[in-house]
């Protein structure tokens, strides 16, 4: 009954005051940003990203294991991402680690810290077979989700509000297995949820990477602030539970990456290519987001490298094509020159308010085009 919403963390003492609210995911990320805090003391970092093991076949016929983070704001697909099986047949397999808060280590690794998924229920049916069989145990809770006639889960009725929850049990969530942390990090994604001319994969530099961290963009959904769903959104790691200097999280990461310079890096849009006043784009769908996933990790992946911003973008591999998504396919040059400046002086904007943070992660934004 507070009459307003105060979530005050003390991460020295490690004790969070919770005031004047009934979210109830409050209940773990309490001790979750104490986590992620302690991480960064021990010269690591928290990060707000799902973990799992891409088991594939390499040139020789042996199996490998890739591990993969998948960093994402609520509503861009992470937990989706997380639980698929990217279409990998046996003896290939995934292995899910976790869904929510992994605590990256100094040597790459990631440890786990809990034992079930926070899942976001809204479009969740039959054909996300994973998701949708660990959500259907009887075990599971929900919030904001609706019976039908029969007391079943409908969760197509959105009539209440979009932002339907459940909690399942990691244990009925097929492809885990008795281990929630992640021995190597082979590859960082950063996904994001854009509508014009961000491309479906690049793959980015140390640098590149860093930036993309600390520029967290997505688009607001009604997992976050339903009031402003559909627009632009920016969050640091895509992680609203930092604790302490935003900056020092993206230096943080960039030293580690430069550390381990095997492990590469990506950014993935689930949203949208293409969209303009005359035109709705076109979805960039699960198949594509899974396929440049299982194209990662078998590293069969091409890309050509975009002239103004620098990074590479994929345009295919063995069993995917992305050519039919490339955002230059959509746009004229002027009016693809046009929304790369005015997106490179939004994302300035975003990061000169960062006292501290690198150099070498605002110049890879600022000179882009230069």
């Amino acid at each position: 009954e507070w009459p307003e919403r105060v979530i005050f963390a003390h991460p020295t003492e490690k004790v969070s005051f919770i005031l004047g609210t009934d979210y109830f995911g409050e209940a773990k990320k309490s001790f979750l940003r104490m986590a992620m805090w302690d991480a960064k003391q021990k010269g690591g970092l928290g990060l707000h990203a799902g973990s799992k093991v891409l088991k594939v076949q390499s040139q020789n016929n042996e199996l490998n294991d890739y591990g993969i983070l998948l960093f994402g704001l609520s509503g861009t697909g992470k937990t989706t991402l997380t639980v698929h099986d990217c279409g990998l047949d046996s003896p290939e397999e995934v292995i899910i680690r976790q869904d929510d808060v992994v605590l990256l280590t100094p040597t790459a690794g990631a440890c786990g810290t809990e034992n079930g998924f926070f899942i976001k229920t809204e479009g969740l049916d039959a054909s996300q077979k994973v998701l949708y069989d660990a959500a259907c145990s009887s075990t599971s809770i929900f919030e904001n989700v609706e019976l039908n006639d029969q007391n079943d889960l409908n969760f197509d009725d959105t009539d209440l509000t979009t932002n339907g929850r459940g909690i399942v049990l990691r244990e009925n969530v097929a492809g885990t297995d008795d281990s929630i942390d992640l021995d190597r990090v082979n590859a960082m994604i950063f996904i994001t949820r854009r509508d014009d001319i961000i491309p479906a994969c690049a793959r980015l530099s140390r640098a590149q990477a860093a930036a993309f961290f600390m520029l967290g963009e997505s688009i607001e959904t009604s997992a976050g602030d339903a009031s402003k769903a559909g627009q632009a959104k920016r969050e640091v790691g895509t992680n609203p539970f930092i604790i302490g200097d935003e900056a020092s999280e993206g230096n943080r990461l960039l030293e580690i990456l430069e550390n381990h310079p095997n492990l590469e890096c990506y950014l993935l849009n689930t949203g949208n290519v293409g969209k303009s006043d005359s035109n709705d784009g076109k979805k960039l769908t699960i198949a594509h987001s899974t396929g440049v996933l299982r194209e990662i990790a078998k590293g069969t992946l091409e890309f050509e490298r975009d002239p103004f911003w620098g990074y590479d973008v994929a345009v295919s591999g063995k069993s995917v094509d992305l050519r039919d998504v490339d955002p230059r396919r959509f746009y004229s040059t002027d009016d693809l020159m046009t929304r790369n400046r005015t997106l490179r002086d939004d994302r300035m904007a975003w990061l000169s308010q960062f006292k501290g943070l690198d150099q070498r992660i605002i110049d890879t934004i600022q000179k882009a085009g230069l």
